[in-house]
């Protein structure tokens, strides 16, 4: 009996630090999905306001656009978008609000929507 409980508690503590982890990684982000670009793409850059904020799908609308805050591939490397703060640090999504001046860093995709290297607030 007392195995079965000792087995029970290391169980969940393995899965809550599976957890905790996949959260820390993320910035408390979810992905819905990932992205690949191409490595010959060229990456853009757009400074405007945030016109809108979808935190529970992770994206922005800026300058009339969808930004993608999200893991992608460009080539065979592994990306992730920074956020940024005003003096470059790293910051969270729940920090940027409607009507807040941003520089996006990106690759405009086909459908005219934006996978973001980087969103720095101004």
């Amino acid at each position: 009996m007392r195995q079965k409980i000792t087995f029970k508690i290391k169980m969940l503590f393995f899965i809550s630090v599976a957890l905790f982890t996949v959260l820390f990684l993320t910035n408390g982000t979810v992905f819905a999905e990932i992205f690949f670009i191409s490595k010959d793409k060229a990456p853009i850059e757009i400074e405007s306001i945030v016109m809108a904020i979808n935190r529970e799908q992770s994206f922005i609308i800026v300058a009339e656009k969808m930004v993608h805050i999200t893991q992608f591939r460009v080539g065979n490397q592994n990306h992730k978008t920074m956020l940024l703060n005003y003096g470059g640090g790293k910051t969270k999504l729940v920090t940027l609000i409607k009507g807040q001046r941003v520089l996006v860093k990106g690759y405009l995709m086909e459908n005219d929507e934006i996978v973001a290297l980087s969103v720095q607030q101004k």
